[in-house]
């Protein structure tokens, strides 16, 4: 996978001028539907505590920080490179909903996502 030069593509809301949202568009090349199967796996294996999907390939989860109780949402969706019918876009964003900082934990959790697509689409 390789990340997209142009983030503008990007269909989700942009993030504030706060370091608590992390959002970018990953380029692959498998078909959506699998690219979109995998990541609804990858939203339940982490333990989303509320997880909302369709067959539209978006992907709404909420995670609740340990200790501190804060939840952060994350939004997934998937279009077609329609240059190559063979891959797609995985559009993501993960933000908390309240506070300033976030120690990073947004960035670290679309990086994790992503780690865990390319491990499950290698095998």
């Amino acid at each position: 996978m390789t990340q997209s030069g142009s983030v503008g593509d990007n269909p989700l809301k942009e993030c504030p001028n706060s370091p608590n949202c992390y959002r970018t568009t990953i380029k692959n090349a498998h078909p959506e539907e699998l690219v979109y199967n995998s990541l609804v796996s990858i939203l339940k294996e982490m333990n989303a505590i509320e997880l909302n999907y369709s067959s539209s390939k978006q992907a709404h989860a909420v995670f609740k920080i340990p200790f501190f109780g804060w939840l952060d949402d994350v939004d997934i969706i998937i279009t077609k490179d329609h240059e190559k019918n063979t891959h797609s876009f995985v559009h993501l964003r993960s933000a908390s909903r309240a506070g300033y900082f976030d120690l990073f934990a947004n960035k670290l959790r679309v990086r994790r996502i992503l780690n865990k697509l390319n491990k499950t689409l290698k095998s």
